[in-house]
Order: C-alpha cells, then sequence, then structure tokens
C-alpha cells in the first residue's frame, strides 16, 4: 500500500486509515491505496488517473455496484481494509 494525505503522516493504531484496492480498466490491474476512513475519495480518484495516464478520460469509480461521489469517504461508503473499487472509462 501507498499512503495518500497532503500532510505527514501520524503514527496510528490503525483504526483512522484502510487500505482498499482500485481495480483497473484492465480487471486484472489493481493499486493498493491506503486512505483516512473520513478522507474525500477525490484525491484517491485524482492520484489513480495521474498513476495510470487517464487525466483526459472519463472515468467512474464504483463500490458494491453504485457509483462513488468525490466527496464521499470511506466511511460514508461503509468500507473495509481490502475492499475493492472498480473503474470504468465512459465512452462519452
Amino acid at each position: 500500500c501507498f499512503v495518500m494525505s497532503e500532510y505527514p503522516v501520524q503514527p496510528t493504531d490503525g483504526q483512522d486509515k484502510i487500505c482498499l484496492r482500485v481495480r483497473g480498466v484492465e480487471r486484472n490491474s489493481f493499486q493498493d491505496i491506503t486512505i483516512g476512513k473520513t478522507e474525500s475519495l477525490k484525491r484517491l480518484m485524482e492520484d489513480y488517473k495521474e498513476r495510470m495516464a487517464l487525466q483526459r478520460c472519463r472515468l467512474t469509480f464504483h463500490f458494491d455496484g453504485a457509483e462513488l461521489s468525490e466527496s464521499s469517504t470511506p466511511q460514508d461508503n461503509e468500507m473495509e481494509n481490502d475492499d475493492v473499487i472498480d473503474v470504468w472509462i465512459c465512452s462519452s
């Protein structure tokens, strides 16, 4: 996992952060991302686009079949460690 945070990471007992698996459009491509439970998913989404060189593509991110909002958090979506977020490329 790698940590995504604008601020220096403070040592925690693991309760405030979770590791999520982002499954790419190729379905066999995963990126493990550690994020705060109350941190907006927007940064995760933007970072994924940049790392995969997909900045010009319209992507949607889905969890348990529902499209995720950039402003939502892992806590809002009741995510747990090792949950998978699917990435879809929109054709329009």
